[in-house]
């Protein structure tokens, strides 16, 4: 992975541990290790982005992700859509899932008041 010495570089310049750097970017603390020991060479975009985000770190990850094969079936409404909520680190990932559920019950109990 050609962000690791990047990553260990901004690590040690902001005196973190994997504890604190985990805290930060949501990641678990043994993916963190694997990824900085090089046994993780392709990591998830979403992961990338998240220890990014938590080192400061704003170059080396393309703006968007791929949409995969798999999801040619959708338009481009829930592409975009896909692709915004990969972007996000896992920790607001599950905040717009409890955001999404609690509006589609709330929006299913005001249709049949209606």
């Amino acid at each position: 992975m050609q962000n690791l010495e990047l990553y260990k570089r901004r690590k040690k310049e902001l005196g973190l541990t994997f504890e604190d750097l985990s805290k930060r970017c949501g990641v678990p603390i043994q993916t963190l290790h694997n990824i900085f020991r090089g046994h993780t060479v392709n990591p998830r975009i979403d992961t990338l982005r998240a220890i990014n985000l938590a080192l400061g770190i704003e170059e080396g990850i393309d703006a968007a992700p791929k949409i995969e094969e798999k999801e040619s079936g959708q338009n481009e409404r829930e592409k975009r859509l896909l692709a915004a909520f990969d972007a996000l680190i896992p920790p607001m990932q599950d905040y717009v899932i409890e955001m999404v559920e609690k509006l589609v019950s709330q929006g299913g109990a005001a249709a049949r008041r209606a």
